[in-house]
C-alpha cells in the first residue's frame, strides 16, 4: 500500500470549515470531523478507487459535505493535496495541487 502523506495546509483547510461549521452548531462541526476521517481512511485504503479529477490528481467527496479531498496517487505514495468547498473556482484549485505536489516531492 502507498504511503499517506498529507500537506500540512489540509490540517489548516480542515479547521477552517470546521469553525465555519462549529459557528452554526457544535454537532454539524463534530459530524464534519468525522466525516473527514472517514474520507481520509478511504483515500488512504483504496486510492485508485476515487475518481480521477483534472490532470494531475483525483478526488474523494465527503458525504453530506460539500467539500472534496484531492490528492495524487502513485506507486509509492498518495498525497493529499488540499481539502476544497466544491464550488470554489477550479483554476485556483489548479494552481495550488501543482505547487502543494512541487513541495511534496
Amino acid at each position: 500500500m502507498p504511503l499517506l502523506r498529507v500537506h500540512h495546509l489540509v490540517e489548516w483547510e480542515l479547521n477552517e470549515a470546521r469553525g465555519w461549521y462549529a459557528g452554526h452548531s457544535p454537532w454539524a462541526a463534530e459530524s464534519f470531523s468525522r466525516t473527514f476521517g472517514v474520507t481520509l481512511d478511504r483515500v488512504e485504503s483504496r486510492p485508485r478507487t476515487h475518481a480521477p479529477w483534472r490532470a494531475i490528481s483525483r478526488r474523494a467527496r465527503l458525504p453530506n459535505f460539500p467539500y472534496q479531498l484531492l490528492f495524487h496517487a502513485d506507486s509509492r505514495h498518495t498525497s493529499v493535496l488540499a481539502l476544497v468547498h466544491s464550488r470554489r473556482e477550479p483554476g485556483g484549485v489548479m494552481q495550488t495541487l501543482r505547487s502543494r505536489l512541487t513541495e511534496l516531492s
